[in-house]
């Protein structure tokens, strides 16, 4: 199987102060399927799995 991993752009490069943030994604535009979402923490990077159902 070939990976058809691309990046898709940034959603917010802003900095953000110590905290708990919510942030409303719209995926109007990418397929369905399994995606990754990457944040920074601290300068570390943190990958998390996010499902887009068939709708």
């Amino acid at each position: 199987m070939v990976s058809k991993r691309r990046p898709r752009g940034g959603l917010d490069f802003r900095h953000y102060d110590a905290g708990q943030y919510q942030y409303e994604w719209n995926t109007g535009q990418l397929s369905p399927g399994m995606h990754y979402v990457a944040l920074l923490l601290d300068g570390r990077p943190i990958v998390k799995r996010a499902v887009k159902a068939v709708t």
